[in-house]
């Protein structure tokens, strides 16, 4: 009986010590939930933060210098992203809706080294300087995995 009394107590304690490691897992799993959440948002909200001085350009009939500002904060965010793979900005610029683009970086394009970006922010400087005071703009920006990724610009027709 002596014997029959241990096991029960030695099988209580196993099963009250599964019961608390499940018990543990659950808790632990439980906190783990709005940890990854703020991962997620805080993604969302880097992003944000990345296409923030772009996107404030992004509209239709925009005046010419909205288009030297947003093509300097372009350069200026090529140039701070070098190395960084997926945070290149490429534009494309047409004169009409109707004329030839010029493209000027490919947002597909993953080695952002120096040389590259800064062949790309000397042409787009260029092109800059070739922006006509009178004229206007129309802006649109294309986006991948949530960042601007191109911006097109269209010289507006009268």
């Amino acid at each position: 009986m002596e014997n029959a009394s241990k096991a029960l107590l030695i099988a209580g304690a196993i099963i009250l010590a599964i019961l608390l490691i499940a018990v543990g897992m659950y808790v632990f799993n439980f906190a783990q939930q709005p940890k990854e959440l703020a991962v997620d948002k805080m993604d969302a909200i880097a992003k944000e933060a990345y296409n923030k001085d772009i996107a404030q350009y992004v509209k239709d009939n925009a005046s010419a210098n909205d288009v030297k500002s947003l093509i300097q904060s372009i350069i200026s965010s090529n140039s701070a992203n070098i190395d960084k793979s997926g945070n290149f900005i490429a534009v494309t610029y047409k004169k009409s809706e109707s004329d030839t683009e010029e493209s000027y970086g490919d947002p597909a394009h993953t080695d952002n080294d120096d040389t590259y970006v800064d062949d790309i922010s000397n042409r787009l400087s260029k092109l800059k300087s070739s922006i006509v005071s009178s004229k206007k703009y129309n802006i649109s920006a294309t986006y991948g995995s949530g960042i601007i990724t191109k911006v097109t610009i269209t010289e507006v027709t009268k």
